[in-house]
């Protein structure tokens, strides 16, 4: 399972302690996602503590359902359902030399 498997299938768990083991101490994770849907709001996460409590946040309606659209090497197309919201985004990761993950970003596709 590559990087992207392992986090569609933890954000639909809402399974947090999942999502964390596949990111760095230092993730820098910022998604600006929800822009496509007038949204002004980013949600960011600087260290992997700010990433745990970000998604305590994401998941308090209960865990979106995550659907992958297309998988590329360091990339990924997806819709976020939130609600009565569908986010149609595109992820793009960095990865560290023990293969975690250490810069995500978010935008809107």
């Amino acid at each position: 399972m590559t990087f992207f498997d392992k986090y569609v299938e933890a954000l639909n768990k809402g399974d947090i302690e999942a999502l964390a083991a596949l990111f760095a101490d230092d993730i820098c994770f910022r998604d600006w996602g929800g822009r496509g849907m007038g949204m002004r709001k980013e949600l960011c996460a600087d260290g992997i503590d700010q990433l745990r409590k970000m998604y305590a946040g994401v998941f308090a309606g209960g865990p979106p359902v995550v659907t992958m659209v297309k998988q590329n090497k360091n990339s990924m197309e997806y819709d976020v359902k939130l609600g009565k919201f569908t986010l149609p985004v595109i992820g793009c990761a960095g990865f560290d030399e023990n293969g975690l993950v250490n810069e995500y970003i978010v935008r809107p596709r």
